[in-house]
């Protein structure tokens, strides 16, 4: 008996150590190396990044597997943000998502398409903790995909704390091989005013003294408080992606003066994206230029700032700056400039909006109101109306800024007057490049929630959405279906007088659906698509479809 005990033993031990290594804890989402196109809590346009996005090789369909033991609790299909996307919790307190999925495996799939036509909606955002759909590591759960804002095949994948939500850093479970330090670029010098107004005053090249240490030399600025942000990049091992750093830490003649740590993030705190990042140099180049200043930098997760970040530079003196740039590897890199002092006059001689300060900002007939913790930082106030000619039309415009400054929170926008119930406000940037807003009525005029200051205009939208039929190909008919302003706002299919379910691939302009829905039969089918826009302007279309 003792000797079949201990040979049972032997196989267990022996078995222990031949498993894969990651038995004792989460796997990664997708077999292979992983490779990254998009790191946690870089700067994006909106937002800070909440998750990791994983290449897929410019490829569509390949396994994606549950990390751990879990349970499935919510499910989201949308033309938008996500697309087809998988939210599972595991025991030890954790949740994973899954995003931009181009399908789900088949238990899943029969469970949202009982939602789907049940509600007769392609759009799915469903709690099904009760169905108790349970994995184990391992499960195929889908596969990956392109759906919803998706830039190109990935697969977008989070952590989150279950109970809070709050966004945790994957790399914390995920391996990745890395050796390549974070390339600092350029330096950006500000001078910020005593009542809060800010200024990009000069860039300075960086240039490599040796190994992972770069320098701008000494650089001249006006005496006073001044701001530091820096363009940065990093790499990983096999992958041409851009991504954002881990660490980085400031110190000024060696005081730490800003640190920051991206191990976690709130959909709170998203909107602050916009105080450690330079807006205009991204909206504008396309940089990744972190500020390591602002007045509002620790309400961002990870973040400590010290006097707001602001070096103070007195006339003669000089200032010797040094920032560290850690990934998540551990890879370091190192800058340093120095700031020299010399007379000058940063104050402002112009109207300001205070960003510490309640205001109300008229421009005619348009007012916004704009609270103390709105602005991130002093602008200059403009308030004027004027001309533009868009899209060889000419419109009369509202400017509430020169350029677009970001807000840190969405205000109200409302302009008096009589106008018709296809009236759209919306914003014009530099490029003459238009974003219509959701656009409400009241007993005064019109009014949309804006996340920016800018340019404004009304225009009324009186032309409804196209439909045109593509093809019918491998058992899969399409359409294109676009709105020239306002944008879509309800689709729908039928066939042979039955709702069907339909596809819609909001960033192709395309709304498709399988031939072998039910609804389908062999020979003629009579296809109607119904479209609106946002203001309510509706296009219906019948189509013969012969199979």
């Amino acid at each position: 008996m003792r000797e079949i005990f201990c040979n049972i033993s032997n196989f267990l031990c022996l078995l222990l150590f031949t498993l894969p290594v990651f038995s004792q804890g989460n796997i990664h989402p997708m077999a292979g190396e992983v490779l990254l196109s998009g790191s946690f809590g870089e700067l994006r346009a909106t937002h800070f990044h909440s998750g990791i996005d994983i290449r897929t090789g410019g490829r569509e369909g390949l396994p994606v597997r549950v990390v751990n033991d879990g349970k499935l609790v919510r499910v989201f299909v949308s033309a938008v943000g996500y697309g087809n996307a998988l939210y599972i919790e595991h025991p030890d307190g954790k949740m994973t998502v899954y995003g931009h999925l181009q399908r789900f495996n088949p238990e899943i799939r029969e469970m949202v398409r009982r939602f789907q036509y049940a509600e007769k909606s392609f759009y799915v955002d469903k709690n099904v903790r009760k169905a108790n759909i349970t994995f184990k590591k391992g499960d195929i759960i889908g596969y990956s995909g392109d759906s919803g804002s998706s830039g190109g095949p990935h697969l977008h994948f989070e952590y989150r704390q279950s109970s809070t939500e709050v966004l945790l850093n994957p790399l914390r479970y995920v391996d990745i091989e890395d050796h390549i330090a974070p390339k600092p670029i350029t330096f950006y010098i500000y001078t910020v005013t005593a009542d809060g107004f800010v200024k990009r005053l000069k860039a300075a090249d960086m240039r490599q003294l040796a190994e992972k240490r770069y320098t701008s030399g000494t650089v001249e600025v006006p005496a006073g408080k001044i701001g530091i942000a820096a363009h940065v990049i990093d790499y990983m091992n096999n992958s041409s992606n851009k991504l954002g750093v881990y660490k980085m830490r400031m110190t000024v003649d060696g005081e730490k003066k800003f640190d920051y740590t991206v191990d976690s993030c709130t959909f709170s705190s998203r909107r602050l994206i916009n105080e450690i990042k330079d807006f205009n140099l991204y909206n504008d180049n396309s940089k990744t230029v972190y500020r390591t200043f602002g007045f509002y930098l620790n309400r961002i997760p990870g973040v400590e700032a010290y006097e707001d970040g602001l070096i103070n530079v007195a006339t003669g003196e000089t200032k010797k700056v040094e920032l560290d740039f850690v990934d998540y590897a551990g890879n370091k890199s190192f800058a340093e400039i120095r700031l020299k002092g010399v007379a000058g006059n940063a104050d402002t001689d112009f109207p300001l909006l205070r960003y510490d300060s309640n205001c109300v900002l008229t421009v005619d007939a348009l007012s916004m109101q704009l609270g103390s913790e709105v602005l991130f930082s002093s602008v200059r106030r403009v308030a004027r109306t004027d001309s533009l000619e868009v899209d060889d039309l000419k419109y009369k415009v509202y400017l509430t800024a020169e350029e677009e400054i970001p807000l840190m929170q969405p205000v109200r926008l409302h302009i008096n007057g009589e106008f018709d119930d296809k009236s759209v406000i919306f914003r014009i940037n530099d490029k003459k490049e238009t974003k219509p807003l959701t656009t409400y009525h009241d007993a005064g005029g019109i009014y949309a929630l804006t996340d920016m200051l800018g340019c404004y205009a009304v225009k009324s939208d009186t032309v409804a959405p196209t439909i045109e039929l593509l093809n019918v190909r491998n058992g899969v008919l399409k359409f294109e279906i676009k709105d020239d302003f306002s944008g879509i706002n309800t689709y729908k299919g039928e066939v042979n007088g039955e709702w069907c379910l339909f596809e819609y691939d909001a960033k192709n302009d395309i709304y498709s659906s399988s031939t072998d829905e039910p609804a389908f039969i062999k020979g003629e089918n009579r296809v109607v698509i119904t479209v609106s826009d946002e203001v309510g302007n509706v296009t219906r279309k019948i189509f013969s479809i012969k199979l």
